[in-house]
């Protein structure tokens, strides 16, 4: 697929995108202008490609922050419009993520996934805590920093920040996508609206009526309030307003009504709260100073969110002064082994049967091989499992099942077939008639 550049460049793209989403395609750059460096296309569906959107990724495009892309963070930020033959705009071209890529939201569950390759494991409170929290504690400033330069614009607001959003490598390095989506700014006043933000990671000024018009203009507390909670997640393994409060109803039961109520386990409202769960826990565990920059941020007051490079501080500040021991070589968990069940043959009257194997793997093909007796042939097969009969007729092979089975056959009699009985009848009235025609042949 060839496209074209603002200057009328082209760009030749793969025919097929490697990721998509709700507004368009991502597909991976073959060939473009020597101006641009391990880049990839973000192609818009139609409704996206408005005049609209152009303009906007046109500033963008013309007022970048400094230093977005670093050796160990960037911000996939529109580095040049795109258009296709006719000159219609449809997306941009931007930094690719760092290799081996994956999303941040791998890491904010309470256990690591065990098909994650060993690489992961460094980020495994299971397999030794404190590594593991460093590594994590390291991987927020990876974070923080991208976020401080996009801030230091006074121009961009993230307003939809969340762990979709944020790309990480097993080494800790950073990539900040779906940047097109933000909220732009000059000198307050507002150029282009952001998208709509995520209810779980909007902050609580938003439920008295900040934010709810798109055209109102955010401020950088609302980027630092969606910042902590993934922090939060990043250390802790869940969200912070994960909590059951006292007053019950359907909708307290939810993450926007504790975010609303301020109902934060180590908050000023901590005393509304029933029970929440014993991973939050884990908050006493980690140093004062972070604690304190919890507790700001999930406030009352929505100007004492810490900011980006706040957190990049305190956090430096604390790995500085941890003692960091490296364990060995990280070798996750063996996978189970693969189990081999029994094929156990039920004995039989007039006959046998034996297996292509005496033990299998689920999902393996067995195949039957029945022995009848002199006179008797297969009636019919079956087996069975701990919880159900599976009949085979006279099909002499299955598919084994995740158990051990018991193979039943049934030998009959054979029956003398009726062409048989036909062909003696035919024989018998030839001799007939044969022995007729020679005895009147005497007679003659």
């Amino acid at each position: 697929m060839i496209v074209y550049t603002y200057k009328k460049e082209s760009v030749n793209l793969e025919d097929e995108p490697f990721s998509s989403g709700g507004e368009g395609e991502v597909r991976r750059v073959t060939s473009c202008p020597s101006r641009f460096n391990s880049v990839c296309a973000k192609l818009y569906f139609k409704p996206k490609q408005t005049k609209e959107q152009e303009k906007k990724i046109r500033f963008m495009v013309e007022n970048p922050p400094s230093n977005f892309v670093g050796s160990s963070m960037m911000l996939a930020w529109p580095l040049e419009t795109l258009y296709n033959q006719s000159g219609t705009f449809i997306g941009f071209l931007m930094p690719t993520a760092f290799p081996d890529s994956k999303k941040l939201t791998i890491l904010i569950l309470p256990k690591l996934k065990r098909a994650l390759k060993a690489e992961w494991y460094k980020f495994d409170k299971e397999y030794n805590i404190k590594y593991a929290l460093v590594s994590r504690m390291k991987l927020i400033n990876n974070i923080a920093i991208p976020i401080h330069i996009l801030h230091a614009t006074n121009k961009y607001i993230l307003k939809d920040f969340k762990p979709d959003n944020v790309l990480v490598t097993p080494t800790g390095k950073v990539t900040i996508v779906d940047m097109d989506s933000i909220q732009i700014c000059d000198v307050g006043r507002l150029l282009f609206p952001g998208t709509a933000a995520t209810d779980t990671y909007i902050p609580p000024e938003f439920y008295k009526g900040v934010g709810q018009n798109k055209m109102d203009v955010l401020t950088k507390s609302w980027d630092n309030f969606a910042v902590s909670v993934v922090f939060y997640q990043l250390l802790f393994g869940l969200h912070p307003y994960v909590v059951v409060p006292y007053v019950d109803s359907e909708e307290s039961n939810t993450i926007p009504y504790c975010i609303k109520e301020n109902l934060f386990p180590f908050g000023v409202n901590a005393s509304k709260i029933k029970s929440f769960a014993k991973l939050h826990n884990n908050f006493n565990v980690v140093p004062p100073q972070i604690q304190q920059l919890f507790k700001r941020a999930f406030g009352l007051n929505p100007h004492d969110r810490p900011q980006a490079m706040e957190w990049g501080k305190t956090i430096k500040q604390v790995l500085d002064s941890v003692v960091i021991v490296e364990p060995g070589p990280v070798v996750p968990p063996p996978p189970p082994p693969v189990l081999e069940y029994n094929i156990i043959a039920v004995p039989s009257n007039n006959g046998y049967i034996t297996f292509s194997a005496n033990t299998e793997k689920a999902g393996k093909i067995i195949s039957i091989y029945d022995n009848p007796e002199n006179g008797y042939e297969l009636g019919e097969l079956s087996y069975s499992t701990a919880s159900s009969i599976v009949r085979l007729g006279r099909k002499r092979t299955f598919v084994m099942p995740n158990s051990d089975v018991k193979v039943c056959a049934t030998f009959v009699k054979k029956k003398s077939g009726s062409k048989g009985w036909i062909a003696w009848i035919v024989i018998g009235a030839i001799a007939w008639w044969v022995a007729f025609l020679l005895l009147v042949s005497l007679f003659l």
